[in-house]
């Protein structure tokens, strides 16, 4: 939902999807909200397998489609964070 997204404010979303699915999934709507709260949305449909290693400064994300990895800073939550919804 839009307050979920809102209140954990996601860097990355990962969507495991299959090409031309049935369901046309993702939705036009997730995406949207995604987009909306700034995550970098990857899919499995699009980027192929998707690898998220985390390190203590943050997470690499490698990707299968086109093999290059994204270092993505500071994007793992303090141990200390909590989200009341």
């Amino acid at each position: 939902s839009r307050a979920f997204l809102g209140r954990v404010r996601p860097d990355i979303a990962l969507i495991s999807v299959g090409e031309d699915n049935e369901y046309h999934h993702p939705h036009a709507t997730v995406l949207k909200r995604l987009a909306d709260v700034g995550a970098r949305v990857y899919r499995t449909d699009q980027d192929g397998r998707v690898t998220v290693t985390s390190f203590s400064e943050g997470i690499d994300v490698q990707t299968g489609a086109n093999g290059w990895t994204e270092r993505l800073l500071g994007a793992i939550l303090s141990s200390n964070h909590v989200c009341n919804l």
